[in-house]
């Protein structure tokens, strides 16, 4: 992948021009369980939720009475979040931290580590914004510069 198309991919991502409606939402952060649990079926029996329906959010399968794609209501947000020690609210909240992104965001953050200073400071001056690119592929950091 050229850095102008990784530099351009990248800029999509952060500008993030649709916001998540809250069924995406809950739909990443469940993806990030599924990864700490390691299966549905883990994750299933933390939460005392059947691994179908863990599949059935994940794979966003139609309902079959509406044909609208399953989604994680307010109840079952707080149960899960209950049921695996997070914080009430965690499954509502935005998924900013660059450590948290799916293996292909690591593997651009990971290629966007490696271009040379001059397509740095092309990116940084392209983005309008000043990102520590290091920090972020390491995990260390959710881009805005400051590490926090």
């Amino acid at each position: 992948m050229s850095s102008v198309t990784l530099i351009h991919n990248f800029y999509a991502m952060l500008s993030n021009d649709v916001m998540d409606t809250i069924e995406e939402i809950r739909r990443k952060r469940l993806l990030l369980l599924l990864n700490e649990y390691g299966s549905n079926v883990a994750l299933a029996n933390v939460t005392n939720k059947s691994d179908a329906q863990i599949s059935q959010w994940i794979n966003k399968s139609p309902d079959s009475k509406t044909g609208r794609p399953r989604a994680i209501n307010s109840d079952s947000a707080r149960e899960i979040e209950l049921a695996t020690g997070k914080p009430i609210g965690w499954m509502d909240q935005v998924i900013g931290n660059f450590s948290e992104f799916d293996p292909e965001m690591q593997e651009m953050l990971k290629m966007l580590s490696k271009i040379s200073k001059e397509e740095r400071k092309f990116f940084k001056r392209s983005l309008g914004m000043d990102i520590d690119i290091p920090k972020i592929a390491n995990g260390n950091g959710n881009g805005n510069g400051n590490g926090k």
